[in-house]
């Protein structure tokens, strides 16, 4: 059987993958704005879940448990202000432009100078 801890931390890194996940495939935006509504409600699932933790750590009788409740909330906060920072891109997506006048073309470098001249 694992650890309390491991078993929670595992559940709330669940969450937070499955989260991202499904926002990322179900929010289209454009990516000119810095605050995106991936990013907002991503920070409302990392508070729920860091208040489901603190109030989990208050509310158990197992001995154990509660401190493995808190280190899991500022797990939670940690990695997922990470996951929530990432979400706002200011790359756009393959075939997406975000300024007027970009090209969704591959970069290629220019071609080098064969002339041997050095100036």
């Amino acid at each position: 059987m694992k650890a309390p801890f491991q078993r929670i931390a595992a559940y709330n890194m669940g969450v937070l993958l499955g989260a991202a996940c499904l926002l990322r495939l179900f929010i289209r935006e454009e990516y000119t704005t810095q605050m995106s509504g991936y990013a907002l409600l991503m920070a409302l699932v990392i508070v729920g879940l860091f208040v489901f933790n603190l109030a989990a750590a208050t509310l158990t009788t197992v001995p154990g448990r509660g401190k493995a409740y808190l280190l899991v909330a500022l797990l939670v906060v940690l990695i997922g202000f990470g996951v929530c920072a990432g979400g706002v891109q200011t790359i756009p997506r393959i075939g997406e432009s975000s300024e007027e006048g970009s090209s969704t073309e591959p970069w290629e470098p220019e071609p080098a100078d064969t002339s041997g001249n050095d100036t």
